[in-house]
């Protein structure tokens, strides 16, 4: 979100985005509540890189985890999650206005854009994202 040291790339970037089934499930909310009650401002410890943005410090992280864990796949990195993102709305069968408004991209179509996704509530929105299959099997709580 825009505020303190941060910026949206357009006004699309601006948008509610439903949590999927299995993000709660392992905890998401308990973590986000955690996170909150100790006064942190971000969802997960991360620094700013050499660059200044978050994402390469936590790209370098998310590589080294999932490399320590034997989860490492070739092509699969911390860049291509909006892809395979996309990807899964597209074979979950999603519309692409919706597709298109999840991933925080505009609209051209001007019926999308005054009667399309942004319309759309939160909860048709999470049936969408919960078309996604979700495979957590590796995923085991922290010591």
């Amino acid at each position: 979100h825009a505020g303190a040291g941060n910026s949206l790339k357009s006004p699309s970037a601006s948008r509610r985005i439903p949590v999927h089934d299995e993000l709660l499930r392992l905890g998401l909310v308990a973590l986000a509540e955690r996170r909150k009650a100790i006064g942190a401002s971000r969802l997960f410890d991360v620094k700013r890189g050499a660059l200044g943005t978050f994402s390469s410090w936590f790209s370098k992280r998310y590589h080294n985890y999932r490399t320590a864990e034997g989860l490492y796949q070739l092509g699969k990195d911390f860049h291509s999650l909006r892809k395979d993102f996309y990807q899964d709305l597209r074979a979950a069968q999603v519309d692409y206005p919706v597709r298109v408004h999840l991933m925080g991209h505009a609209l051209k179509d001007v019926s999308e854009t005054n009667y399309g996704p942004a319309h759309q509530n939160l909860r048709d929105l999470k049936r969408c994202i919960d078309r996604i299959p979700a495979d957590t099997l590796a995923i085991r709580p922290r010591a």
